[in-house]
């Protein structure tokens, strides 16, 4: 018998009133099954003091050794449970009834426009508003579709968000919606979940106001050298009470990065491609952009420093710029949704801005659809840069793969056929 099994056993024998808790733990800590190794704090929510992917025992035991450590916040950002701005023992037995999942009022943290965001919610969330695109897309992920009262959207139509079906329309744009419309259909248990960009819910102070919390999470695409969506995948998976299918949706994730980055690990400067991303229509993403690190992940090298003083190139404005950069490929994302396109149309909508730079007259400009996940988008763009090092199809195959698996699209939805996630051309 292994040790879970003997755990178990012993629990049942002791007291039945202990299972829950014991279940949740041996969930976590049992010795078979997959467990992520990362430790940059992709849970955010706060007690997670040493920085991996899961609120465990392991928590509380690394909060007992920080309360004799004064400068724990430089590497364990998590660790103050309570939000108090000390590590004591309120911490420690704070996160132990957090490990046993009681419900109680915990704080979350997300990256804003201005920096890091620390937040209290009623844990655990019951049921839901959302506001976003890739929110939807986010939230279908880790089936919490049921949990969903009220949607805004920029296209109902789109079959990304068939899942909605009757559900109140709150709004009918991809970030605002109708304070009226949505209280409507809240509860005292309702919230909103919507992006950290400061651009959607401008009107949040209003919503809370009439009661409702609003839960702002990093679950679009982009990346800050790590896919910035799995944070907040694995946050609301925690918030919402579904950590296993969060922890199974950032696993796909973390293995198409892996298996795009072994490919590309051995290609030495000199090979690697000299590239720019772009996004939405004209806008060049430097250091300071999310879309700026999936070149990197893609294994090329990126040409915009990030003390580069343009943020887009508009030729009909007679920027000319970019022609004196040295880049032989350019990687645009923007959000194209899961519809069906008029493709040849599509493409000539974004690529008018790069039709005389280098990289275009050679057929190294590659349109993609920023609603995919951000790893997908690399495993395209990786595809497209180094075609011998990957199979025929290798983003469409992942593309679907996680479609089937991960979304509410029906079974025959074919993303070759059925939408527009990759252009390619001169």
């Amino acid at each position: 018998m292994n040790k879970t099994a003997i755990i178990v056993t012993c629990v049942v024998a002791v007291a039945i009133v202990a299972i829950a808790a014991a279940a949740v733990l041996l969930m976590q800590e049992g010795d078979s099954g997959y467990r992520s190794s990362d430790s940059t704090g992709r849970l955010m929510i706060m007690g997670n003091a040493n920085n991996d992917d899961y609120l465990d025992q392991k928590d509380v035991d690394a909060l007992v050794k920080l309360k004799n450590v004064s400068n724990w916040a430089e590497d364990h950002p998590l660790a103050d449970a309570n939000n108090d701005g000390r590590i004591t023992d309120a911490d420690v037995e704070m996160v132990k009834r957090m490990v046993k999942r009681e419900a109680m009022d915990i704080y979350y943290a997300y990256s804003s426009d201005s920096g890091l965001v620390i937040s209290k919610v009623a844990y655990p969330v019951k049921n839901f508003l959302m506001v976003g695109d890739d929110v939807s897309i986010a939230l279908q992920s880790i089936s919490a579709t049921s949990k969903c009262k009220g949607v805004a959207v920029s296209d109902f139509s789109d079959p990304i968000n068939s899942w909605v079906g009757s559900l109140a329309r709150i709004g009918d744009k991809s970030t605002a919606a109708d304070v009226a419309l949505a209280t409507n259909v809240a509860d005292k248990d309702t919230v909103l979940i919507t992006s950290a960009a400061s651009r959607y819910l401008t009107n949040q102070d209003a919503f809370e106001l009439a009661g409702i919390k609003v839960i702002r999470m990093n679950l679009g695409t982009g990346t800050s050298g790590n896919i910035a969506a799995n944070y907040g995948i694995l946050t609301m998976g925690y918030l919402l009470g579904l950590e296993d299918k969060a922890n199974d949706v950032v696993k796909f994730s973390d293995d198409v990065i892996k298996k795009v980055q072994d490919k590309v690990a051995g290609l030495p400067d000199s090979k690697k491609a000299k590239a720019i991303v772009a996004n939405r229509t004209a806008n060049i993403s430097g250091k300071s952009s999310e879309y700026y690190y999936i070149a990197k992940l893609a294994g090329a090298r990126n040409m915009i420093d990030e003390n580069t003083s343009h943020t887009s190139f508009n030729v009909s404005k007679g920027d000319d710029w970019l022609y004196g950069v040295d880049v032989d490929t350019i990687l645009h994302f923007t959000s194209l949704g899961y519809g069906v396109a008029d493709k040849a149309s599509t493409f000539s909508n974004y690529d008018a801005n790069f039709k005389l730079t280098d990289a275009y007259k050679a057929g190294k400009y590659y349109l993609m659809n920023a609603n995919m996940p951000t790893a997908i988008g690399v495993a395209f763009s990786a595809a497209a840069m180094y075609p011998d090092l990957f199979e025929n199809g290798f983003g469409y195959g992942i593309l679907n793969e996680y479609i089937q698996k991960y979304t509410c699209l029906p079974s025959g939805y074919d993303a070759r056929t059925s939408g527009a996630f990759f252009f390619m051309g001169s």
